[in-house]
């Protein structure tokens, strides 16, 4: 067991960092609309988001709360526009010439001006609920990173939370696992999202540097990969299905559903392995 000053070390360093890494993606953004920031933003948010989690006994369960919220409207917000990328990159990397990129293009540049305003918004509203401040905070807004006292800080609490959320994530991974065959879409799609967090504890536990070398994690990312590229197939597939576009997508749906499925026989055989180790993780 990670001794609790450390483990509190390592989660402080991290979830500053993320608040950063928010700030700067969000700037990015707003400046340029391109996919990678917009990627990059929504991951770092999700850190941050977990991150939050975990330090509740040291933000404190209103500002952590608060700030949870804040940040999944923010990623909800870009969530469109996303799915849009997904769908282009796969386009690109199959069918390079196709007409259809033009046409998804323009889509996709529409759903970033819907969008931009409502980011704007919010890159100006409180990352954190209202507190003394002084006129100019009041102005600006309360966006600044937290401060706390180190006297205040209680390790104990931060690492109950940790191994609580690690227990928690486990649990409903070990239902899910079980009846993985069974579960809809919209469930493999959620299951994967709850690996993901599995996956972010492991990396708060480790140092840096030993996490490429970590087998348990190596397993974790892949798992997650195959469900996510299975995950983006299914969003072609279901795009260029609909009646309006079906005609000219018909093509690109059944190369992506197969694709689905070659990807779903991929997690499938890391399902195995998962089950297999679960305890260990």
């Amino acid at each position: 067991m990670m001794p609790r000053k450390k483990l509190y070390r390592r989660w402080k360093r991290r979830f500053l960092a993320s608040l950063r890494g928010v700030e700067k993606l969000l700037s990015d953004c707003l400046r340029t609309g391109e996919a990678e920031p917009v990627h990059d933003l929504r991951v770092t948010l999700r850190r941050a988001r977990l991150l939050a989690l975990v330090g509740t006994s040291v933000l404190g369960k209103a500002r952590s709360t608060h700030f949870r919220q804040w940040a999944l409207k923010l990623a909800g917000t870009l969530s469109r526009l996303r799915d849009h990328d997904v769908m282009l990159e796969w386009l690109k990397a199959n069918f390079p010439s196709n007409p259809q990129t033009l046409t998804l293009q323009t889509a996709r540049n529409k759903v970033w001006r819907q969008a931009r305003p409502k980011l704007l918004a919010m890159s100006r509203s409180s990352r954190w609920p209202a507190a003394p401040a002084s006129s100019t905070d009041r102005r600006e807004g309360n966006n600044r990173a937290p401060r706390w006292k180190s006297s205040d800080v209680r390790p104990e609490k931060l690492r109950k939370q940790f191994h609580k959320q690690c227990e928690k994530i486990r649990a409903r991974l070990k239902q899910d696992a079980a009846r993985f065959d069974q579960l809809s879409v919209a469930g493999r799609h959620e299951f994967r999202r709850v690996l993901r967090r599995l996956r972010y504890l492991r990396e708060l536990s480790l140092r840096r540097r030993k996490q490429k070398a970590d087998v348990r994690l190596t397993h974790l990312i892949a798992f997650q990969e195959a469900l996510g590229e299975m995950q983006n197939c299914f969003l072609v597939c279901e795009y260029y299905s609909a009646p309006s576009r079906a005609r000219a997508g018909r093509e690109l749906a059944k190369l992506s559903e197969a694709q689905e499925q070659k990807w779903l026989r991929r997690a499938e055989a890391h399902l195995l392995a998962f089950r297999r180790e679960r305890a260990r993780y």
